[in-house]
């Protein structure tokens, strides 16, 4: 698997990001399928349910067939809460973060922390469980720093992955990270 990593504004301002994971001969086509968000007004309305929302029916809908794993970060405002976040399997059906560890095909793992961050993987079943306990454990502490941690510590697995930051209400920080070291701050 390789990672790929697309950035850009939406036709009404917001930036966006959109990183994940797909076969090597696929990651330009990946990419470029993104670039639809360049043409979308997600709107008016600002609040956290609805922007993940959007955003994750936009991800689900113009995702290719090749795109295994994707996370993706959206900021609409520059005050409070300012960003919005998906982690997972874009052909499957959403569901909100709750901290679980879900298993999908090919030994790809998500997990998601509600207004926070996500990060989908590619690993062995004993690995995902040392991600996802560390993961956890991150909760409290500082977004920034948050993100920086399990970021270093996917590094040291020496796996495929792709991590967002929500970065929603105090301390918001929008972020998208592949493996590779590949970031994109909102």
């Amino acid at each position: 698997m390789e990672t790929f990593l697309y950035s850009s504004t939406t036709k009404d301002g917001y930036k966006i990001a959109v990183g994940g994971f797909c076969c090597k001969d696929a990651v330009n086509m990946c990419r470029e399928s993104y670039k639809v968000f360049e043409i979308i007004e997600f709107g008016r309305e600002k609040s956290g349910f609805f922007i993940d929302f959007m955003l994750s029916k936009y991800i689900r809908q113009f995702s290719p067939l090749n795109v295994k794993g994707v996370c993706a970060s959206i900021k609409v405002s520059e005050n409070g809460q300012c960003c919005g976040a998906v982690a997972g399997d874009p052909l499957k059906d959403s569901q909100s973060a709750d901290g679980t560890l879900v298993k999908g095909e090919n030994n790809i793992y998500t997990v998601a922390l509600p207004g926070r961050m996500g990060a989908v993987f590619q690993s062995d079943y004993n690995t995902a469980k040392e991600i996802h306990k560390y993961f956890v454990q991150l909760n409290n502490t500082e977004i920034k720093d948050a993100v920086k941690k399990i970021v270093l510590f996917m590094e040291e697995k020496k796996i495929t992955f792709v991590v967002a930051s929500d970065g929603s209400g105090e301390g918001s920080y929008g972020a998208v990270y592949t493996s590779g070291q590949k970031w994109c701050f909102l």
